[in-house]
């Protein structure tokens, strides 16, 4: 029978990324696990891909991750069901891969074990996973379903004492289809008791194993919990850890790419993001580096508003560009006499970039603040960087968040510039020197961070503080990933892509940019701000590995492209 509050337990590996150990610890009271329902998020299956890439790029593969998964889950099944007769029905994906490992190490352990394959072995998708179906001892039984009558295979599952569900992972999505959903039905009827690997198949769906046990990996998947209480088809939870490092999720990677929407077959012009970026006056190539960046984040429609006087300058600087001309009273400055002017093109745009190259003159400094005041009021998504900043700093006493999102861009000096805006106190050399190691890992001190959370907590804005390790933060309560990257109430990550000769002019104007286009695309501005700070620094890397020290702003520009192929998946990820 299937209990309707399924106990939590919880297994942790010793060391960074060694398998689980055997210990296990059931957490008190259905009360306990209900109000953790309700109040975080759990992973989805982006998540999980993303974290499997990123814990690759931190020296831990995907091949260690199946090994300790498959380990955990054969120690979970022989502490249970001591010498007891165990069939697996696998798919061809890596949840299956899980499987097979799993298979070798009970086998080795002396329990008799079979393996039925949903398809043929040839159909095995992964390199790790067929590695793993290859590797079972001789004594494996393997059968293939769609190879076998229906009497043979009522009989296959009636003599196995327990029944191990691998057939589809987290990847898998609508309900279990022809040879999947016929084993997930004989499952059923077997009256044997199934533990499923990391998700029951077809989870949330009317086709569905009933597990008397689910074996999840790292963290709850969000398709095994239904307001706020885990589905009754997953039976018992149990999270095994499988050695994926902490640095996966704290340190923005590879796989965080993965976040970015990619445009359906329908997707119309506008449908991808329109972005008005405002900026440009005593200097031109700011608002350029800046416009064309957003271009080649992949947003429809970027217009870009500017004084009068270096209109041609930059409507010249790119076809792909709606360039508008204000009519300011000085050809070369910003005034807040053109504000009224910008009634369209702020009901126009998804998002706004406020701030890149408009100087800091008192008249300049008024637009600015009347822009920034007309944003909120309208709800839109902000993105304030360079003049801006310090343009918006004395707005910075109170809370300026409306019900758009406001992303801030500053250094450390232009944060100080902040902080003392909004009259908060802090410590100038802790900002300077804001990076120590907490277990292992350098993040910002908790002086640095104490800074950071008052202006958050006091403005409602999310932050990106750019530096040798960039640091994201955000009030935020919710995100996928929120029970591994909040901090003392804020979600904090950490980029730490870039190179020294990234401190030339412009490599920041290409990061606001980026942070406006993706918000503009329908991200998040925290997600926003990781990925993109992430691209920039990867950008920087590969032009100092191209062009050495000649490395400029504009090199920045000419890879964002190639970053992106390198980590974006066009199609949906296979299931299984």
């Amino acid at each position: 029978m299937i209990s309707q509050h399924p106990s939590w337990q919880r297994r942790r590996g010793r060391g960074r990324w060694r398998e689980a150990s055997s210990w296990r610890r059931k957490l008190p009271e259905q009360r306990w696990w209900k109000r953790r329902f309700w109040s975080d998020k759990m992973i989805s299956p982006k998540d999980v891909s993303i974290l499997d890439i990123n814990s690759g790029e931190c020296g831990v593969p995907p091949s260690v991750l199946m090994g300790n998964a498959g380990r955990a889950l054969a120690e979970i099944i022989s502490r249970e069901h001591s010498g007891g007769s165990v069939l697996f029905v696998l798919g061809t994906g890596n949840n299956g891969g899980d499987g097979l490992v799993a298979a070798r190490h009970l086998s080795e352990g002396g329990h008799p074990v079979s393996v039925l394959l949903a398809r043929e072995p040839a159909r095995i998708r992964s390199t790790i996973a067929r590695k793993a179906f290859h590797s079972l001892p001789v004594n494996v039984r393997v059968l293939v379903m769609e190879s076998m009558e229906k009497e043979d295979l009522e009989r296959t599952f009636e003599s196995a004492e327990i029944i191990v569900d691998g057939l589809l992972g987290s990847g898998a999505s609508g309900e279990p289809r022809g040879v999947y959903r016929d084993a997930v039905e004989m499952m059923n009827a077997s009256g044997r008791p199934v533990i499923s690997i990391d998700i029951p198949t077809g989870v949330g769906t009317p086709v569905h194993v009933n597990a008397r046990r689910t074996v999840t990996f790292h963290d709850v998947k969000d398709s095994m919990v239904v307001d706020g209480t885990p589905r009754p088809e997953c039976g018992e939870l149990e999270i095994a850890e499988i050695g994926i490092p902490r640095e996966a999720s704290l340190y923005v990677g590879r796989g965080d790419l993965r976040r970015i929407p990619v445009k359906g077959p329908e997707t119309h012009k506008g449908e991808g993001g329109k972005l008005l970026i405002v900026g440009g006056g005593p200097f031109t190539g700011a608002v350029i580096l800046a416009s064309l960046a957003a271009v080649k984040m992949g947003v429809d429609l970027v217009r870009v508003c500017v004084p009068r006087g270096i209109w041609e300058v930059v409507a010249s600087a790119s076809p792909d560009l709606i360039v508008s001309r204000l009519d300011t009273e000085d050809p070369f400055q910003l005034d807040p006499g053109v504000i009224d002017d910008m009634d369209a093109e702020l009901e126009w745009a998804d998002a706004v970039l406020m701030g890149p190259g408009t100087g800091r003159s008192d008249e300049t400094v008024e637009f600015l603040r009347k822009l920034f005041i007309s944003c909120g009021e309208r709800g839109l998504d902000v993105v304030v960087d360079a003049d801006g900043l310090k343009a918006i700093s004395p707005l910075m006493q109170g809370s300026v968040r409306g019900e758009g999102c406001i992303l801030l861009t500053p250094h450390r000096g232009e944060l100080r510039t902040l902080l003392d805006g909004a009259g908060i106190e802090y410590d100038p050399e802790v900002l300077l020197h804001p990076l120590i190691e907490i277990e292992g890992c350098m993040q910002w001190s908790d002086e640095a961070m104490a800074a950071v959370r008052a202006l958050i907590e006091r403005t409602g804005c999310d932050i990106l503080v750019k530096g040798p390790l960039d640091m994201i933060a955000s009030p935020s309560p919710e995100h996928s990933l929120s029970d591994h990257i909040r901090r003392d109430g804020l979600l904090t990550r950490y980029n730490r892509t870039g190179v020294p000769e990234m401190s030339v002019g412009g490599t920041g104007d290409v990061l606001s940019g980026l942070c406006a286009g993706m918000m503009a695309r329908g991200m998040s501005s925290f997600d926003s701000a990781c990925v993109s700070a992430y691209i920039n620094g990867r950008c920087g890397e590969l032009a100092r590995e191209e062009l050495g020290t000649s490395l400029s702003a504009s090199s920045l520009l000419e890879r964002i492209s190639r970053i992106l192929q390198g980590g974006i998946s066009f199609s949906p990820s296979a299931s299984g």
